[in-house]
């Protein structure tokens, strides 16, 4: 690595240094991608008065990347609770019912990961009385709607319980999802973990009626 002025006596800081000597003298020639450079980068300036904007970098290449899990870990515990609390593209998602805020338990992290991932998500839905969203689904399942409890699980209304059809699909590239243990509607206790999205972001891969 380059030599770097710990005084700043060039009129860049260290960390400036840093950053420029590694794009220059590094990554010309060793292929890395962006995020390793500034995992490193981060590793380098652990513990110094310059990790906070390491930090800040990683969270902000993750976040623009919509890889929000990794993004919060870099993310201080104020930072986390401003987001949670007051709301982050990718944190929270308007629904007619109010906004669904992404869950901190381990269950919807990890199902979040997997949505984002290209796994295969459910919909189950009724045409009467009133017709179930198809094109603009937002409430979505890891789970198929055909299994056991799953109206329990997952809050359903029982007079939406009586699936009439299934859809099956995957979120588009990119798009804003939240996970979270799905509110209950009595008698439905809910608490399965359900992904949020916003309409139009399910891209459908079959449609069938059971």
């Amino acid at each position: 690595m380059a030599y770097i002025d710990p005084l700043g006596l060039c009129g860049k800081s260290p960390y400036e240094q840093y950053m420029e000597e590694t794009r220059t003298y590094i990554t010309a020639w060793d292929g890395k991608t962006t995020e390793e450079r500034l995992l490193e980068t981060y590793d380098f300036f652990k513990g110094s008065f310059y990790e906070a904007e390491a930090r800040a970098n990683l969270f902000q290449y993750y976040l623009n990347n919509s890889q929000f899990l990794k993004a919060m870990r870099y993310m201080d515990p104020a930072m986390m609770e401003l987001i949670m609390s007051a709301g982050m593209s990718g944190f929270k998602i308007l629904t007619p019912y109010g906004n669904a805020i992404q869950s901190s338990t381990s269950s919807a992290k990890t199902a979040l990961q997997q949505v984002q991932n290209g796994a295969t998500v459910y919909k189950g839905g009724v045409f009467s009385p009133k017709p179930s969203e198809i094109t603009a689904s937002q409430f979505l399942s890891l789970e198929s709607p055909l299994n056991p409890d799953y109206a329990s699980r997952y809050g359903i209304p029982s007079q939406n319980a009586n699936f009439e059809f299934i859809l099956t699909g995957q979120l588009k590239t990119g798009a804003a999802v939240i996970t979270r243990p799905a509110p209950g509607i009595p008698p439905n206790l809910g608490g399965g973990i359900e992904a949020v999205t916003t309409p139009g972001a399910l891209k459908i891969n079959s449609f069938y009626m059971p």
